[in-house]
């Protein structure tokens, strides 16, 4: 893990977190609801995303995100960590969320696995695959029904 941690950091030294996107906002697929705000004041992470959902069955919700800075690329940076902050201990067993890093070629998903509180996944990047990234994702799909809540996000690049 630790390994994998040190290849997040840019050419520049510097991490690239979610906040760094210039654009940013919610899909919806379905009837789902959401609203995005930033969720300063967070122990662990400088500005993470908070989304509050509403998602009945067989929908889904999230927060894309797209502008990044031109070190967040093949040849500069390798591995991301995604970070989800569940609100509850009953949460992780009503969502799943998953991060999609979407290139010109192709889409990268990373499943989260989700904890009540601060939850990481360390990922290796597939470049060749993904291509020239066009944006970042997240997808809060619902389980066993109609699910609302909040969830924070954040992404270390």
């Amino acid at each position: 893990l630790s390994s994998l941690m040190m290849t997040t950091v840019g050419a520049t030294g510097q991490k690239v977190g979610l906040s760094r996107a210039t654009g940013r906002g919610v899909f919806n697929i379905g009837p789902s609801k959401g609203t995005l705000s930033f969720a300063p004041g967070e122990t662990d992470h400088s500005n993470p995303l908070r989304l509050v959902y509403e998602a009945p069955s067989g929908s889904m919700v999230g927060v894309w995100t797209k502008g990044y800075p031109a070190t967040v690329a093949a040849g500069t940076i390798t591995a991301v960590e995604v970070f989800v902050k569940c609100q509850s201990v009953e949460q992780p067993r009503e969502v799943s969320v998953a991060m999609e890093i979407k290139g010109d070629k192709d889409v990268q998903r990373i499943s989260v696995p989700l904890r009540a509180g601060w939850a990481s996944t360390p990922a290796a990047i597939d470049w060749d695959r993904v291509g020239a990234l066009r944006e970042v994702v997240f997808v809060v799909a619902p389980m066993g029904g109609a699910r609302k809540g909040t969830v924070l996000f954040d992404a270390v690049f």
